[in-house]
């Protein structure tokens, strides 16, 4: 359920500047989870309102991508949705411009909850390995989708294990 893609995935060869501009215009905020999608933006000159990242790729570790924004931290661990990282992500739609929150743990799955507390009309990015860059429209259907995505994990005290 959680392997294909969310959103239009766009192969690699076709995620230049100019196309990420006519997808992002007039979006409200642009969100990015991962860290090579937030280096990826900011490489091509946007500057992410709200970057989700952990320091890894591939679970390796990396530098954190470039570029100023004010620091929201959290723990996150793999395979996991804390409720920690969803506070984390409904502060950032509150916060100044860019910010970025800066995962313990693993950030992977915390596209669900960025969608589900998304502006209407936001856009959300992240990476299909191997594949090339998933854009997802915060819509309702999209969201109706990942508030289903949610409900389906099982929950514990503080998070929701997959």
């Amino acid at each position: 359920m959680f392997r294909g893609p969310l959103g239009e995935l766009i192969p690699e060869e076709y995620t230049g500047k100019d196309r990420i501009s006519e997808m992002v215009a007039g979006a409200p905020y642009l969100v990015t989870v991962g860290d090579r999608t937030t280096e990826k933006m900011i490489g091509y000159g946007f500057s992410p309102d709200v970057q989700i990242v952990d320091g890894l790729e591939r679970r390796q570790s990396r530098a954190i991508p470039s570029g100023s924004a004010g620091t929201i931290r959290c723990a996150n661990p793999p395979a996991q949705i804390t409720d920690e990282a969803v506070s984390a992500i409904v502060q950032a739609y509150s916060e100044d411009r860019p910010v970025r929150i800066l995962v313990s743990g693993e950030e992977d799955l915390l596209l669900v909850p960025a969608l589900v507390h998304a502006p209407e009309g936001s856009v959300l990015m992240y990476g299909q390995p191997g594949e090339g860059l998933v854009v997802v429209k915060a819509d309702a259907t999209a969201k109706d989708r990942a508030r289903k995505l949610l409900g389906l994990l099982e929950r514990d005290d503080e998070t929701v294990a997959v």
